[in-house]
């Protein structure tokens, strides 16, 4: 939106390319408001996501050339579902990863009921975000209890992120699971390197899966956990860029999601890839 909130993103982000982006006279920038309790967990928010809507097919398809062009593109589930079946779409067609952030439960299932659900790469769900994706199988699987996770839940999660990676032809489920870890769930074994442009023909090749469980390393003097799932899947993102092994995109993501509890705002303005170990090891437990 040609507002300040509008302003304030573009000049708070010089160093990230924004030819592409558009500013709409007559449309106000996005906005999400949380209400926290006295530990900094999310109680309930209050977004106006409208401005969205105006990421239509006919806008996407007039980007043809440059999502062609793109070395991976990620999405969250804020934009429409004829938006995001055309974005997958596209992506299937050029052979370009897609890293699909689902938002909220209501919109985790949207690019498995589409036509174009194999162009799905990567997906990031919460608990609740994979449970709403399980509903989608065919077989209708006993889905465990995720009030309490311990190592007999971590197990049957796997198995059901599998089935999900097996019916839908994903490539990786990045299961964020707040203070109980990161269970990652994948096509290959976890010394495969993670999916790529280079390495996106070959994933039907790859007939093992796999599911590694990271346990939860919680931040001290939280302020709010709101963003920190977002931090931990841009952090995931910018080490699978560097071609760096699971584990290292893993713990990088930890890493910036803890600095994201430790702030009131949800990207915390000290986030930067000097803050990041990008070598650093992580406790890990091979599931599957």
């Amino acid at each position: 939106g040609a507002d300040n909130p509008g302003a304030s993103i573009l000049r708070d982000n010089k160093h990230i390319d924004t030819s592409l982006v558009k500013i709409l006279d007559s449309h106000a920038t996005a906005t999400y408001t949380v209400i926290l309790d006295r530990l900094g967990e999310c109680i309930f928010g209050v977004g106006d996501m409208e401005i969205h809507n105006k990421i239509s097919r006919e806008y996407l398809l007039s980007l043809e050339d440059d999502i062609s062009q793109s070395s991976f593109v990620v999405s969250d589930g804020n934009i429409s579902e004829n938006a995001l079946d055309t974005l997958l779409e596209l992506c299937g067609r050029s052979g370009v990863p897609l890293f699909y952030e689902p938002t909220c439960m209501s919109k985790a299932q949207r690019p498995l009921l589409s036509k174009h659900s194999g162009s799905l790469t990567y997906t990031s769900p919460n608990l609740n975000e994979l449970v709403s994706m399980l509903e989608t199988l065919p077989d209708k699987p006993t889905i465990p209890d995720i009030s309490h996770i311990d190592i007999d839940t971590i197990n049957a999660l796997a198995r059901l992120s599998v089935r999900l990676l097996e019916e839908y032809g994903m490539s990786v489920i990045l299961l964020t699971m707040s203070k109980d870890g990161v269970l990652l769930s994948r096509r290959g074994s976890p010394d495969t390197p993670l999916p790529t442009r280079s390495t996106l023909a070959s994933k039907t090749t790859l007939d093992r899966y796999s599911s590694v469980y990271y346990p939860g390393n919680p931040a001290s003097n939280v302020v709010s956990v709101s963003g920190a799932g977002d931090c931990l899947t841009a952090g995931f993102i910018a080490g699978l860029l560097q071609g760096l092994h699971q584990d290292h995109c893993v713990a990088a993501g930890m890493q910036a999601a803890r600095l994201s509890c430790n702030v009131s705002d949800a990207v915390p303005s000290i986030l930067e890839a000097n803050k990041i170990n990008w070598n650093q090891k992580i406790e890990s437990v091979i599931i599957m």
